[in-house]
């Protein structure tokens, strides 16, 4: 899980300020012993805003 705040400046003289979170899923497997796939998804919602 991932929760995050960002304070911009951009180049074209803008401030902006966003907030994301995210999450990352993956698959757990047993077959002959604990592995691990982490081919998962890692998604990012995000919310900004521009002044």
């Amino acid at each position: 899980m991932h929760l995050g705040l960002r304070l911009m400046y951009e180049f074209e003289n803008n401030i902006s300020i966003s907030l994301d979170g995210g999450y990352m899923w993956a698959k757990v497997k047993d077959d002959n012993g604990p592995k691990v796939n982490l081919d998962g998804a890692y998604v990012i919602p995000t919310l900004g805003y521009r002044f």
